[in-house]
């Protein structure tokens, strides 16, 4: 945890043409890393300091307000609504150069301020130390006084508002005050260049900056400040970039690098995707300094479902400048007017089963909870929705309005008792990818969800030739924090909705023949998890012809595929068939590059040649770190990721992992998605091409897509009515569903799997009876041994041995009919009856952590009439067990990634 959270951000400019092209593309990825950031420092140090800031910085906007209306400053100076706050205040350090030769300085970087200054020599003592040497104009040839034409230059912009005539040459001094401090100078321009090296380095000249040579105090390791806000002077407004966003990182992480995604195009395809949310910037009042600040429309707060009784009007902007809320990179913690606050305070109070403790002296905060121990894991708590303008609910989940250090759990806002503006702070927007559309005025936002992100996928660097730009045609530079994402050119805002087919009815397969291919596959679907929980077989091998040292191996379950979903990959857009797995990550499909053993499928042959969009993945991507196993390196020269995949039934594929355009639908183009492009495989993936995992990896389609649910809806397992999968949004289910937490995967051991969906199943009823089932038959061990896992793949259950056993024993005293064979369906239990159908069989109830799963009787009984049985539609299994697909059929199932939960509710799937 940072006492003081500084990041140093390397910029890249990005403009027009070709460099402007291969931008919008693959965009320009720029590594950021958090300095303060020891792990010795507490969560407590760290907020205490936070809020000494803030208190630092609400001071200043409050005199600033206050002072707006009643006073002007003389002319030659101007007031500015920058910050200067306690030593280590500076909450965002970026590192730039200026003039010519360039010299390098790190500045504050702050979206509440319009003006970019720094130290210029000769200073003498009136200067603050800094780590870089001073600037000095007189060494630059590029260095101008601000000319009087410039719209720029203050003292002539103050002297024509005043009807006098502005100073001959127009040199003009500001003196800028701050909540603590000062600093004054010479209004100039200067070429600014951007970029960590040379051969990526961008010059912009004509930039109009503060050259100052009097400052009060220390500025925070930085040599001056960088304004992102809203006013002609900002560097955004400068540079006409037109958009910026950031993404923060999670402030307890100390360990993650944050990523920089630079470029108008790049930050705008980031935010075109499901579950992107958009709210007009209020219009800022014209006197300064607030017309430089970015304020939103708060209508309401939401703790769950409930909304808060908070007073119309609360957040509302005044016509004389007063209220109102602002969102801000440079305060922490949120600040709320105290009738809103109070309501915050009380709903997380009523809501939390812990003794109240005085967390002021530790925190500084104001309601915090003492925990059981330093160890225990806090309470469960819904998450907390913030209603702004437009419809847009950004949904904060309790790890950004509640903060934990040892044994106390504190609500991470406060009150505004000290003015009626309002802030919304960082530790709020963490975890959130936020754009700021300065030509559209609106404020885009989506869960990022950054653990998964910073392994999943990364647009291609693209290397930016040294451009020299006119100050009008620079397209922008861009700053501060920002995750890699997948660019969605057009999703509508209902989310996606895809159709799933099952494998059988492609093949024509009906009867006892579908239920015995069911149930083969599970048996060997079941083996293929075990498989991959128990450790490598003896078929692993890093890959061959190619894949070589830079291969990577995973032995992972069989691919029996149950149901299918159709896509189109590359541009122009080739149909495709694949598999559809929640319990893989790798999206995969044969490839003619060329295909040197390919098994036939249904659909031509995808050739990467022939698609505009295709591109290889470096071998030292994060993308191929995600794929590679623990026996797998890469090694120089870096020949691109090759990867192996063997499967438990034999299929594999051995190719090069790549991005590629995917197209869900009829109109939702996905770019950047990365995926395996198979030349060598061996087996069947039944009338399909590949497949697409959805599991909970990193290189899953719902991972790098960034949807936080899906769900979908299987109909009944004879029928041969699509099933609908939804993406998204869309995916939705009724008040009514019951819900269950997901058990956190196992991360222990080398080959544990993290992919899978597991649940806590905690017993099983038969009738009105519990059957005598140990717990722990169905808990999951830290090193990954045993649990339950909820799965598309696997048709029947497939019940822990021990487990099984009991439930068999049950429903054969309660259904009083001889016992019958189901060799020839692959089935255990089964019964004789001259009428299958009509064979009676007890209630069957799943009892889920918190949720009842009861079964219909479609649900697990098979019926084979020409052989005159009825059969339990169940298997059973050594060390492990699976809800499979026959058991979830016409429930609609849905599953939460952001709350990290599953509910369902009965459905007729057919109908949705």
């Amino acid at each position: 945890m940072a006492a003081s959270l500084r990041v140093i951000v390397v910029l890249v400019c990005v403009t027009a043409g070709a460099a402007l092209a291969d931008a919008a593309a693959g965009g320009v990825r720029v590594g950021l890393t958090r300095i303060h950031s020891e792990p010795g420092v507490t969560a407590s140090q760290f907020v205490r300091d936070a809020l000494r800031r803030d208190m630092h910085r609400r001071a200043r906007f409050g005199r600033e307000l206050a002072s707006s209306s009643s006073s002007s400053s003389p002319a030659g100076t101007v007031s500015a609504p920058t910050r200067k706050d306690l030593p280590n205040g500076g909450e965002y350090i970026m590192t730039l150069a200026i003039g010519t030769p360039p010299q390098s300085y790190p500045a504050i970087a702050d979206t509440g301020s319009d003006l970019v200054w720094t130290q210029c020599a000769p200073c003498g003592e009136r200067c603050f130390k800094q780590p870089s040497p001073l600037y000095n104009p007189s060494s630059s040839p590029t260095f101008r006084v601000l000319p009087c034409s410039s719209a720029l230059n203050l003292c002539a912009a103050e002297a024509r508002l005043a009807g006098a005539t502005p100073p001959p040459g127009c040199a003009c001094r500001y003196n800028q005050t701050y909540g603590t401090g000062w600093t004054s100078g010479l209004q100039g321009s200067e070429t600014f260049t951007f970029g960590s090296s040379p051969a990526d380095q961008v010059r912009v000249p004509g930039i109009a900056f503060g050259c100052s040579n009097a400052s009060s105090d220390d500025w925070n390791g930085s040599a001056g400040l960088v304004g992102l806000g809203r006013g002609g002077l900002s560097l955004v407004s400068q540079l006409a970039a037109g958009m910026f966003s950031y993404c923060l990182t999670p402030f307890q992480d100390t360990k993650s690098k944050s990523t920089l995604l630079l470029g108008p195009a790049a930050a705008a395809a980031a935010l075109n995707g499901t579950g992107v949310r958009s709210t007009p910037f209020v219009p800022s009042p014209s006197k300064p300094p607030m017309s430089t600040y970015y304020y939103l429309n708060l209508t309401g707060i939401s703790v769950g479902p409930a909304a808060l009784p908070i007073p119309p009007g609360a957040f509302a902007l005044r016509a004389d400048g007063t209220g109102g809320l602002i969102i801000d990179s440079g305060t922490t913690i949120t600040s709320l007017v105290d009738a809103a606050y109070k309501r915050v305070r009380a709903a997380v109070r009523s809501l939390v089963k812990l003794p109240v403790t005085d967390g002021s002296n530790a925190t500084g905060l104001d309601l915090c909870f003492a925990l059981p121990s330093s160890s225990a894991p806090p309470a469960t708590l819904p998450s907390m929705t913030l209603h702004f303008g437009g419809g847009a609910d950004m949904v904060l989940p309790v790890e950004n309005y509640m903060i934990l250090d040892g044994g106390m759990w504190c609500l991470a806002m406060r009150s505004q008792t000290d003015g009626e503006l309002s802030t919304l702070g960082n530790y709020q927007q963490q975890n959130l990818h936020i754009l700021y559309d300065v030509q559209k005025e609106t404020l885009s936002f989506a869960p990022a969800n950054f653990y998964l992100k910073t392994q999943q996928i990364t647009p291609s660097s693209v290397r930016l030739r040294a451009l020299v730009l006119a100050p009008m045609a620079a397209f922008l530079v861009w700053i501060l924090l920002l995750l890699p994402y997948v660019a969605i050119s057009s999703t509508a805002s209902h989310g996606v909705r895809l159709e799933l087919t099952h494998a059988d009815d492609r093949g024509g397969y009906v009867g006892a023949e579908r239920v015995r291919r069911a149930a083969d596959r599970s048996h060997r679907r079941v083996n293929g998890f075990l498989g991959a929980i128990e450790g490598p077989s003896s078929t692993a091998r890093l890959g061959s012809d190619g894949a070589g040292a830079g291969g990577a191996e995973a032995s992972v379950h069989a691919s029996t595929a149950t149901y299918l979903v159709d896509i189109a990959i590359g541009t122009p857009p080739l149909p495709l068939t694949a598999v559809l797995d929640t319990g893989s990550d790798l999206i995969w499909t044969q490839c003619d590059a060329p295909c040197r053993r390919c098994f036939p499928q249904p659909a031509p042959l995808y050739a990467p040649a022939r698609s505009a969009t295709y591109a290889n993945v470096s071998c030292r991507s994060p993308m191929c770190q995600a794929l590679q196993s623990p026996w797998s390196r890469c090694s120089p020269p870096d020949t691109g990721c090759a990867y192996y995949f063997s499967y438990g039934d034999g299929t594999s594929t051995d190719g090069i992992l790549a991005t590629e355009t995917f197209t869900l639908g009829s109109d939702t183009a996905v770019r950047g998605v990365a995926f395996g492009c198979g030349t060598e495989n061996l087996g069947s993936t039944d009338n399909s091409s590949g497949l697409v995992g959805m599991g909970r990896g990193p290189l899953s389609l719902v991972s790098q897509l960034g949807v936080t649910r899906f769900s979908y809806c299987f109909t009944p397992f004879n029928a041969t009515a699509a099933s609908p999968l939804f993406l998204g949004s869309s995916a939705r289910l009724s008040s009514a569903a019951k819900t269950t937490p997901f058990v956190p995967s196992p991360s222990g051991g080398a080959r544990r799997r993290s992919s899978y969906y597991y649940l806590s199943l905690e017993g099983i009823t038969v009738g009105d009876t519990l059957l005598p089932i140990d717990p722990a038959v169905f808990r999951l061990t830290p090193m990954g041994d045993g649990g339950v896992i909820i799965d598309s793949g696997t048709t029947f259950t497939a019940l822990e041995e021990r487990a099984f056993v009991a439930l068999a024993r049950a429903l054969a005293s309660r259904v009083r009919l001889p016992l019958a064979s189901g060799a020839h369906l692959g089935l255990s239990l089964c019964f004789a009856a001259a009428s299958p159908e009509a064979v009676e069989v007890p209630r069957l109830v799943l009892h889920f952590d918190g949720a009842d799963m009861e079964l219909r009787r479609e649900s697990y009984v098979v019926e084979d009439r020409s052989a005159g049985v009825a059969c339990l539609g169940m298997v059973s299994a050594r060390g492990m067990s699976v809800l499979g697909s026959m058991q979830q059929q016409n429930t609609h199932i849905l599953y939460d990634l952001e709350r990290g939960i599953l509910s369902f509710e009965p459905a007729k799937c057919g109908e949705l």
